[in-house]
This record gives C-alpha cells, sequence and structure tokens, in this order.
C-alpha cells in the first residue's frame, strides 16, 4: 500500500469516528468511536489522537482517565495541534494526568501554542 493510500485510509478512519461520536449519518456509537480514534491514534494521526483523548477527558464512551488524556493530549501537541497544545497546558496547569505541574511546564506548554498561532499567521499574510 502506498503512503499516500495509508494517510488517506487513517484519514477517513478518523473522519468515521468523528460520525460515531456525534451521531452524523449512523446510529451515535461511542465504544466504535473510540476504536477508530484508537487505530488512527496509534498510527500518529493528531487529529485522532486529540479525539482520544477528549474523550477520556471527559469520560464520553470509556471510564474518564485523565493519565490517558493526558498521553493522547501530549501525542497530539507535539505534532504541533493547537487545540490539544491548549487542552494540555489545561491538563499541566490542573495537574491532571500527571503530577502537579510547576509554572515553567505549563509555560512551555503555552509557548508551544502561540508558537503555532504566529506560524498560521506568518504562513497567512505571506500568500495574501
Amino acid at each position: 500500500m502506498t503512503e499516500l493510500a495509508s494517510d488517506l485510509q487513517l484519514a477517513a478512519l478518523t473522519n468515521l469516528g468523528l460520525m460515531y461520536a456525534q451521531g452524523q449519518g449512523v446510529e451515535q456509537d461511542l465504544g466504535r468511536a473510540l476504536d477508530c480514534y484508537r487505530q488512527a491514534a496509534e498510527h500518529g494521526v493528531p487529529q485522532a489522537q486529540s479525539n482520544l483523548a477528549v474523550m477520556y477527558a471527559h469520560g464520553q464512551g470509556v471510564d474518564q482517565d485523565f493519565a490517558q488524556a493526558h498521553k493522547w493530549y501530549r501525542a497530539a501537541a507535539e505534532q504541533g495541534l493547537p487545540y490539544a497544545q491548549t487542552n494540555l497546558a489545561v491538563m499541566y496547569a490542573n495537574g491532571q494526568g500527571t503530577a502537579a505541574s510547576t509554572l515553567a511546564t505549563v509555560s512551555r506548554a503555552l509557548i508551544g501554542v502561540i508558537a503555532c498561532g504566529e506560524k498560521e499567521k506568518s504562513a497567512g499574510s505571506s500568500s495574501s
């Protein structure tokens, strides 16, 4: 299988998870959503990692598990997904899924969010 085909399949799996999570075009099934997200997340898809983290953080279709939410937010955040970076910073600030964090740890997480936003701004202005 080519890399492009694999990437497309993982994107489709992530979208299928979203459809199951929200009941769009299918009956809502949080268990299936979780399975789809997990498969794509384990292959490194940042949106699937973040969506999986949300399910763990809020106990949607699984028992609430801040350690798992932290793990998956961190994986997505390390790939530059701003939403995951923000949620990871909040988890650090609240001591969820990790030992109580220092201000330095929270600051580093927030700097990642700011840096990503600056990249998007400069990319948008250079294409205008």
